[in-house]
């Protein structure tokens, strides 16, 4: 038996083809399931046709707006809907394992997790070849929710779709991801903003680090001591990015004099807004602009090291 879960995006993303389903997951119970993205029609769209999404729907390309999850068992329960033995928690929990993946693989903050009871969706219980159950007296065949909103229009080729479909099932995005995600959505809160983005830089350097400082020369012992260090908290984010980063791949920060400003900078607001409540660089505010050019600096810092470990043969972080 199937349950299929059918997910109405707040987002259109425009494939030149019927992209390939893939697998996917639930965290909780480790569950497997299937995802793909699929035509379908809004409940309500009334966003203006801007020009470029006009020659999108001239048929180069074609948007796919809404989410297929199907879960395979051999039979549901489906004899209280109020017991559910496929909750709205779990279908949330595997939609937003498929949609992070995609936020991350294509970079687009655009791209935002899904909340079921504040979007449309519906779950359709069905045979193994997607014809209808038959009716049965006590026996559901299925729920649904009806609400809506709507966001970007994001284009995708084929070699992205195939290079995204071979992740693995257990693919996980790095922690760092949805914090700084989320640091661009919520502008123009320059303090919240910023504040995500020195969290989202100083949780990719602390795992990059502690990943990779055991494929450098240095003796635990030693390595155990500096990372302890200063009263336990450990290196400042600062020494992270210069002298353990040198450590660890040859590299520091500093030999971009634009990225390592840019990093003082973030930190420097953060601290502002975290004591004072408005994030200030030089004791003047920062503006909504600035905050919006720190965020996307944060990206190139992030990219800059994990070119760096790469280069040294080791995975991103």
């Amino acid at each position: 038996m199937l349950a299929v879960a059918t997910i109405q995006l707040d987002f259109d993303l425009y494939l030149p083809h019927e992209p390939t389903p893939v697998p996917v997951f639930d965290r909780v119970d480790s569950e497997s399931a299937t995802a793909t993205l699929i035509k379908g029609t809004r409940l309500a769209n009334t966003r203006g046709l801007t020009e470029s999404a006009a020659c999108f729907q001239a048929g180069r390309v074609e948007s796919h707006n809404h989410l297929e999850i199907v879960f395979s068992r051999a039979e549901f329960d489906r004899s209280d809907a109020s017991v559910r033995d496929l909750s709205d928690a779990k279908v949330e929990r595997v939609a937003n394992n498929f949609i992070s993946r995609l936020a991350y693989f294509f970079d687009a903050p655009g791209i935002a997790l899904v909340q079921l009871e504040s979007c449309a969706w519906k779950l359709d219980y069905l045979n193994d070849d997607r014809s209808e159950l038959l009716a049965e007296d006590g026996k559901f065949r299925g729920r649904e929710s009806m609400s809506a909103t709507f966001g970007p229009m994001i284009r995708v080729g084929n070699e992205f779709w195939t290079e995204f479909s071979k992740l693995p099932r257990n693919f996980t995005v790095p922690a760092w991801h949805p914090l700084l995600t989320q640091a661009e959505r919520v502008m123009p809160d320059v303090g919240n903003a910023l504040l995500l983005t020195a969290i989202a830089l100083e949780v990719f350097v602390e795992i990059a680090i502690s990943e990779h400082a055991r494929n450098t020369s240095i003796p635990a012992e030693l390595w155990n001591w500096i990372a302890t260090r200063n009263a336990g908290r450990g290196p400042s984010i600062s020494d992270q990015y210069s002298v353990l980063l040198n450590a660890v791949c040859g590299h520091t920060l500093k030999e971009s004099t634009r990225l390592w400003t840019a990093l003082r900078n973030i930190l420097e607001a953060r601290n502002s807004f975290a004591h004072t409540g408005q994030a200030r660089i030089l004791d003047r505010p920062v503006a909504e602009s600035s905050a919006l050019d720190l965020i996307a600096a944060a990206r190139e810092i992030i990219k800059t090291v994990n070119t760096w470990l790469h280069a040294h043969g080791r995975a991103e972080a």
